[in-house]
Order: C-alpha cells, then sequence, then structure tokens
C-alpha cells in the first residue's frame, strides 16, 4: 500500500493525499486513537503517534477552544459529533436519541449507553419507551451542570473507585467506592504495566488484564436476562469481583478496564518496547479497539428477553434472544482475534 488509511470500526478509508489526511484530523474525522497505515512506515499506527499528524489534534483544539469538550453519538455503525451536551440534549428532546444509543463523553473519556441516563430518558418523547436508567440523578454523567443536585462523591460514574481524571490523563487512582453496590475495588490498572530493574517491560503483566477478561467472558456468556452471577469471578488484575452482578453490568465494566488499560498501561509502555515489539503492539492495539467496538456494539443487546418458549429443562429460566446469542458469538470471534497478535 503506497497512501495513508483511516481504519475505523472495521472499515478503511484511504486518504488521497497525506494533506488531506491532516485536514481529516483538523476537521474532527480523525480521532487520537483510530489506526493510520503509514505508507512510510509499512505499518499501523495510532494517529496521534504519527509525526505526519504532529500538531494536527492541537491546532483543531485551538481553532475551536472546545474541542476537547467534543461528544459524538454512536447509531448503529454511524458517529455523529456534537460541540456540547446541550446540542446532545437537543437531539434527545427531538427525538432524534434512542435508549440504545450510545453517548462519548469527552470529560470521562467514555461510551455511554443513552437510556442509563435519568436526563435523556426524561427528555425522549413517550413513544420511545425508555426503561429505568442505570445511574442516579446525582450521578448522572450527562446531567447539564446547572441542574441541581443532592452533594455526591467525586468519583466517576461510570468508574466506581477511580478518579474521573484518569480516563485523561491515563494514570488510575483508586478512591473509595459506593459502599450501597458492594463492589470491591483494589486494583489499579497502571499496576500491570511493571517495568524490571533494567527499566524493560514486563509484556506478562502487560497481558495479563486481557487473560482475565477472556476467562470472565467464558464464566458470563451464557448468563440469561435478569440473573445474577452466583458465584465469586474476579479481575485479578484490577480486583473487580462480579459476584452478583447482571451481564450488561460485567460487560460494560469489562470494555471501561480494557479501554483504560489500552489508553494508560499500554500506551504509557509503548516507548519502553523495542521496534518489533511497537509493531506488535501497534497490531494488538488495532485489534483492541475492534473488541472495545464489538463490546459497545452488544452491550445494549444484553437482558432483552426474547417471548416465552418452553424448553425441557430450562422450565422458568428465560432464554437469550437470538440477537444475544449472536453477540456472544461477534465477543468470542474478537477476543480470539486479539490473541492472534502475540506480544513477546
Amino acid at each position: 500500500m503506497s497512501h495513508y488509511i483511516l481504519r475505523r470500526e472495521g472499515q478503511d478509508y484511504p486518504a488521497p493525499s497525506l494533506d488531506a489526511l491532516r485536514q481529516w484530523a483538523k476537521d474532527g474525522r480523525v480521532l487520537p486513537a483510530d489506526m493510520i497505515y503509514a505508507p512510510d512506515l509499512q505499518a499501523w499506527r495510532r494517529a496521534d503517534t504519527l509525526e505526519a499528524l504532529a500538531g494536527a489534534f492541537e491546532r483543531r483544539a485551538e481553532a475551536k477552544g472546545e474541542a476537547k469538550q467534543q461528544f459524538w453519538l454512536k447509531k448503529g455503525k454511524e458517529n455523529y459529533p456534537a460541540a456540547s451536551l446541550e446540542v446532545v440534549l437537543s437531539w434527545a428532546r427531538e427525538g432524534n436519541i434512542a435508549p440504545q444509543d450510545m453517548i462519548f463523553h469527552p470529560q470521562l473519556g467514555r461510551w455511554l449507553q443513552a437510556g442509563d441516563s435519568p436526563t435523556i430518558c426524561d427528555l425522549l418523547p413517550a413513544k420511545v419507551g425508555a426503561g429505568a436508567p442505570r445511574f442516579s440523578r446525582a450521578d448522572d454523567p450527562l446531567r447539564p451542570p446547572s441542574a441541581p443536585v443532592e452533594a455526591r462523591a467525586q468519583t466517576s460514574p461510570l468508574h466506581p473507585g477511580i478518579n474521573p481524571l484518569s480516563a485523561l490523563t491515563g494514570k488510575a487512582t483508586t478512591t473509595p467506592t459506593r459502599a450501597a453496590e458492594g463492589r470491591a475495588e483494589t486494583g489499579s490498572l497502571s499496576a500491570t504495566a511493571r517495568v524490571d530493574a533494567q527499566g524493560e517491560v514486563d509484556v506478562k503483566a502487560l497481558m495479563r488484564l486481557f487473560y482475565d477478561v477472556a476467562r470472565t467472558f467464558m464464566v458470563t456468556r451464557d448468563m440469561r436476562p435478569g440473573e445474577k452471577l452466583p458465584n465469586e469471578c474476579r479481575l485479578p488484575t484490577t480486583g473487580d469481583d462480579f459476584k452478583g452482578w447482571e451481564k450488561r453490568d460485567i460487560y460494560l465494566r469489562l470494555a471501561e478496564r480494557m479501554q483504560g488499560h489500552l489508553e494508560g498501561a499500554l500506551t504509557a509502555a509503548r516507548p519502553r518496547l523495542s521496534e518489533a515489539q511497537r509493531q506488535q503492539l501497534d497490531a494488538f492495539s488495532q485489534r483492541l479497539n475492534e473488541v472495545l467496538d464489538t463490546f459497545h456494539e452488544v452491550i445494549p443487546l444484553l437482558g432483552q428477553r426474547p417471548p416465552e418458549r418452553v424448553v425441557v429443562g430450562n422450565v422458568g429460566r428465560p432464554k437469550m434472544t437470538p440477537d444475544e446469542e449472536e453477540a456472544m458469538l461477534r465477543v468470542d470471534y474478537a477476543l480470539k482475534g486479539l490473541f492472534a497478535v502475540k506480544l513477546v
């Protein structure tokens, strides 16, 4: 290949020229975490690590002032930029947001499901029929800053136990969790990227979280709507224990952990890797982004109840919908693709 290529959600978009790619970045059509094929390197790289795009994201921020505060709406496989939270809320009032749509929150650096926000649910037309929001009004990350709420702990609603700034700095800081949920938070993501006395990265430690995620997937993939995990199931690398959690909440946390690890430990380790290891890490990061896209696409499908049907041996136990069964196959395929790339 002799030209630059932008890859997002499994789709490739060739850039007519390097100048065109730079313009895409200035316009917000290239995100810092996007994977770009660089013909001069003959390798895939994160957009924010390419010298060819050096300064493009900063110039865009200077030109727009509030560019770092940009929200995004994901409907299916389409992404729509929103200049502010007010724009997102206006879309909800107009009926252009559905409960299953995903909203990117720039301060948290995470995707949220629209139906999890009380603010969004209040604005949706009655005919949409949103279910019960996951967040309380006090913890709603999409609540307008001017809306009055009771005092609340300074922890991220999407990351109980992790300082909200960790999403921007890539450094996880443990803080007290909400006791009412009974979910222990004892680990730090940055601890998984250990460095030995010679300054070399412990690659096995760097990969450990993803093996933990795969084991958790194998334990939880057959959970049915409304079921809560009856036994202890931990992510040793972070201290999460999913006992008593429903599948959808478990997969939200797994996606958050992997995203945090990608932006934190993996990014921090890259400068200390050899050139060969960096190429392996770039390929791994590309696959990891595909895994994260898969998680974000399947999470809205989890926990939905299909029409009642009697299955011998499973009376009284709700079955998964066909969409959720297919979603589990997609997650399985994505994780296998991730481990096909080796870091040594």
